[in-house]
């Protein structure tokens, strides 16, 4: 299974796309650095898992998060908060429990698979092959269900 995503996901990697990546990179830096002014206090972590969230959803889903960035931000904080709990043996009796760190993390893991889902959703909707990760598993899967992928 791990061999089989893996080469599904390939492509998304090739030279020529982690180029294109770089300039996507560096305009979305730029654009950052523009909404920044002299004096201004910035929470550098906050900012830096903006940018980097909005890159990787422009990047690899072809998805502006750019308004769902704090939403996500902070789901994944929820969920990296509690990892090294989940690596315990009977995690899925602790997560049974009312712990707070933990409650928060399946909250965060809802609420990523709710953002998550609404854009597979959104472009199976459209049926418009972007040449992107999400595009590319998408088809794969289709094909593997017997159905025609998404035309380009």
């Amino acid at each position: 299974m791990h061999l089989r995503q893996r080469r599904l996901m390939q492509p998304a990697f090739h030279r020529e796309r982690i180029a294109g990546y770089g300039r996507t990179m560096v305009q979305y830096a730029d654009r950052a650095r523009q909404e920044w002014r002299d004096g201004e206090t910035l929470d550098v972590a906050q900012e830096m898992m903006r940018l980097t969230l909005s890159i990787a959803g422009k990047t690899l889903f072809d998805v502006d998060i750019e308004n769902q960035a704090a939403e996500v931000g902070r789901a994944m904080n929820d969920v990296m908060e509690s990892f090294w709990t989940t690596m315990l043996p009977f995690v899925d009796l602790l997560e049974r429990m009312p712990i707070p760190k933990l409650r928060r993390a399946k909250e965060g893991r809802a609420r990523l698979d709710r953002i998550i889902y609404s854009m597979i959703a959104e472009r199976r909707a459209s049926g418009r092959d972007h040449g992107d990760l999400l595009s590319m598993l998408l088809s794969a899967q289709d094909e593997e269900a017997g159905t025609t992928p998404a035309a380009g």
